[in-house]
């Protein structure tokens, strides 16, 4: 297999890869504001005299802290490790804002405009490489409508939410 013709290619929207961002910085929030917290507690908790809990307290704010400084650089992690077969689509299709627009207008798909705007990127790709296998794997089950299933399914998109069956799926067609 050639870096030029891989037999799997990773093609992601920009809006995904800037909400994956987003999720991982707001568990990072999250975290530093639970570490905060303990942090205010302390001296309360001091006061009691429970020098074994204290020092608890210490150890889950130190455990915390070092989790939400390896979340800061997974996203770093992942795209450098998986550079080879991902594909950020930085440009901007303008048919894909408009079908994003009007699948989110539409009340038959359910769907806010970034996930239109998902829709409308696997449906493009999905019709523009009619001759390649196209996975859509995804736990957002505003996905899953009978009308955006059937849509991707008539354009060759296989569509997954569990990561374990597009595993397997994928490990099949690289055999």
């Amino acid at each position: 297999m050639s870096l030029e013709n891989p037999k799997l290619l990773i093609i992601t929207p920009r809006i995904c890869s800037i909400e994956f961002l987003a999720v991982t910085f707001a568990e990072v929030g999250s975290l530093t504001e639970v570490v905060r917290q303990l942090k205010a507690k302390l001296p309360d908790i001091k006061r009691y005299g429970d020098a074994k809990l204290t020092g608890r307290i210490h150890e889950v704010i130190d455990d915390v802290t070092k989790l939400a400084d390896r979340l800061r650089e997974s996203p770093r992690d992942v795209l450098k490790n998986m550079s080879k077969l991902i594909l950020v689509f930085e440009k901007n299709l303008t048919v894909q804002f408009e079908e994003a627009y009007y699948a989110a207008k539409n009340p038959k798909y359910e769907l806010e405009f970034e996930d239109a705007l998902v829709f409308s990127f696997v449906k493009l790709f999905g019709i523009a490489l009619d001759e390649c296998k196209i996975i859509f794997l995804t736990r957002d089950r505003d996905f899953d409508t009978e009308p955006v299933l059937q849509e991707l399914k008539e354009v060759g998109v296989d569509v997954y939410f569990s990561s374990g069956e597009c595993v397997q799926r994928i490990k099949e067609a690289l055999q």
